[in-house]
């Protein structure tokens, strides 16, 4: 349901009906009931499904959130579907043509977001992968599905290339009164950039993924390990002084991948799978020696069943309140959780990161369960708008 991409992936057309998709009234249509009538429509299902429930979850802080967003988009980025020119299609237009990859959702009478003059969400599908024989459609996975520091580094050597400043081994960074940035995107139709940020001298981020400024705790994650990549190249050329700038990158990447699996095998796993989970398929990093169990035969790549709902788990966790912590923890501030979407301009800012984190790591999640806070549901509905205004610019 649309609900299993409600932060920023919906807003690259993830198009988790493709999970969905069944032979019920033709080839290539949306899922019917047993009698092929339409079925109701699956916002108005999410309406009526996923009310609003506030139950905390003490145990765990938002942390858990970020680290899995950005794990996400290390190991999945899905395709777009394009027009032939490579811009982007409107399923919502008044045009009178509509292109055969829109499954648009119009919504009912009453809904919320009718007071946003919104009839239509655009929902385009993902692009199909190519086959060479008739089966169900699959989606295309752009990054590699191993954990490798692509959301660092790019997908493509093009990609990491134009992220390095080709000189000791370095990520490029932007400095600003003497703290390090992430590199700015300067064009102002990218979909994230604002003129009155941009004539302030604040812009977007460029990083090896493309999703980096949805909201700040994921902007703030690509910072740290850009400046991590730059910190070990730094270390790696005081021992190695013989290393030239692209083994020093190489090195420094490699460790950079390393640390991120472990993170995520150490830390992460062991909260969504338990321990003994994590023991039966001796998924735990060995304490001495080294694991002999790799099998190549096996298929390593993500199932869209995966990549499109299961891992969306965590969207029911985000909690409508974040906090925003200073380095003295005594005076907490408080942000809806909408309000951190697409505003990376506030790293700009002096100790941002540090707040932004420090709250993070002090605010705790919601339930895992069928509910989303309101705020969720408004980050949905201010991401249609941006869609709207990106289609539809005046």
């Amino acid at each position: 349901m649309p609900q299993s991409s409600l932060l920023g992936p919906l807003l690259f057309h993830i198009a988790i009906t493709d999970l969905l998709i069944i032979l019920s009234t033709g080839i290539n249509m949306p899922r019917a009931s047993a009698s092929h009538a339409k079925l109701p429509s699956a916002r108005t299902v999410s309406l009526v499904v996923h009310r609003p429930y506030y139950r905390s979850e003490k145990k765990f802080s938002v942390m858990l959130a970020v680290w899995g967003q950005f794990l996400d988009h290390d190991i999945t980025a899905t395709a777009i579907s394009q027009k032939s020119d490579g811009s982007s299609i409107s399923c919502c237009s008044n045009s009178g043509y509509r292109s055969p990859e829109c499954f648009a959702v119009q919504l009912d009478k009453g809904d919320p977001f009718m007071e946003y003059n919104v009839s239509c969400i655009e929902f385009v599908r993902s692009a199909p992968a190519p086959k060479c024989y008739l089966g169900p459609r699959e989606q295309i996975n752009q990054v590699s599905a191993y954990i490798d520091g692509s959301v660092v580094y790019g997908g493509s050597e093009e990609s990491a290339r134009s992220l390095r400043t080709l000189e000791k081994g370095k990520l490029r960074m932007l400095e600003v009164e003497g703290r390090e940035l992430l590199p700015v995107s300067e064009n102002l139709t990218d979909g994230c950039n604002r003129e009155v940020e941009y004539n302030k001298g604040r812009y977007c981020f460029v990083t090896g993924d493309s999703r980096a400024n949805e909201n700040l705790h994921l902007t703030s994650m690509h910072l740290i390990w850009a400046r991590q990549h730059n910190l070990l190249v730094k270390k790696l050329s005081k021992v190695n002084r013989d290393w030239n700038d692209e083994r020093l990158f190489q090195e420094a990447r490699k460790i950079v991948a390393a640390q991120l699996q472990h993170v995520t095998y150490n830390e992460f796993l062991p909260i969504l799978l338990g321990k003994s989970t994590m023991e039966k398929f001796e998924l735990l990093p060995k304490k001495k020696g080294y694991f002999e169990g790799y099998n190549d035969t096996v298929d390593a790549s993500i199932a869209n069943s995966f990549a499109a709902a299961a891992f969306r788990f965590a969207h029911s966790i985000i909690p409508g309140l974040m906090k925003l912590l200073a380095n003295d923890t005594s005076s907490p501030e408080y942000v809806a959780t909408h309000k951190m979407l697409f505003d990376p301009f506030k790293l700009f800012e002096s100790e941002y990161l540090d707040k932004t984190l420090n709250g993070a790591m002090n605010t705790t999640i919601e339930a895992t369960d069928s509910y989303f806070t309101k705020e969720v549901c408004y980050i949905t509905c201010k991401i249609f708008v941006l869609l709207f205004l990106i289609f539809f610019p005046s």
